[in-house]
């Protein structure tokens, strides 16, 4: 990734506060697929959106 990708990224992953998760529409857990993302699992990042019943 871009290195200004992953500035964002530890960014994020930083914050005390994450509002980003309350904010979206299908309330993804936006920091744990920032997580998977730098650890090159694009498979389980891409399933996270469709488990959201299943992660409670």
């Amino acid at each position: 990734m871009a290195l200004h990708v992953m500035d964002e990224a530890n960014q994020c992953l930083g914050c005390k506060k994450p509002r980003c998760q309350q904010g979206c529409p299908i309330q993804t857990n936006i920091p744990e697929v920032i997580r998977l993302l730098k650890a090159n699992k694009l498979d389980e990042a891409g399933r996270m959106r469709c488990c959201l019943k299943d992660r409670g």
